[in-house]
């Protein structure tokens, strides 16, 4: 029993040594709501990564839609996840799912801080979910979730963009 209580203490030491801390309200991905809320969020390499509200926006023109997430200033963004299907005309709610090579879908990922950017590609497979929940082209609301793998131009890194979800209401 005493081997049971040392190995409980142990344990909790070393999660305090780790700095073990809770995730704060500002770093949780926003929840997959389907009213309008202006807000984007996903996962980068297992890091949550949050567009802001004021700058990341939903487009939609003629069947093709535009998600775009922002970080920093929509004038001169530090970070930009783009989600664009251009070459397929949608027109409802439903599950839509592209591989790497079909030209109907654009994923983009920029940063200026790294100097790099990435793309949707064969690398890991190279597809791309788009889920849109709610698609209301009358009152301008547009909700889902996402997911891709994009590489960069050399193929020498990729990351991985899982958990996306969007809530806009577009002009």
């Amino acid at each position: 029993m005493s081997h049971i209580k040392l190995l409980l203490l142990l344990a909790s030491l070393s999660c305090l040594s780790l700095h073990c801390k809770k995730e704060s309200e500002e770093d949780k991905l926003p929840p997959a709501t389907a009213s309008g809320k202006q807000t984007f969020g996903c996962k980068v390499n297992g890091k949550n990564w949050i567009g802001d509200e004021f700058y990341s926006k939903a487009e939609y023109w003629q069947g093709r839609i535009g998600i775009d997430g922002v970080q920093g200033d929509g004038f001169d963004p530090d970070a930009v996840i783009t989600i664009g299907v251009v070459g397929y005309s949608i027109t409802k709610p439903g599950y839509y799912e592209f591989n790497y090579d079909d030209p109907a879908i654009r994923c983009y990922v920029f940063s200026k801080i790294n100097k790099i950017s990435y793309e949707l590609d064969y690398c890991l497979g190279g597809k791309a979910a788009l889920n849109i929940t709610r698609f209301d082209t009358i009152q301008g609301y547009i909700s889902g979730q996402f997911n891709f793998v994009a590489c960069n131009k050399e193929k020498t890194s990729y990351i991985i963009v899982t958990e996306g979800r969007f809530d806009f209401k577009y002009k």
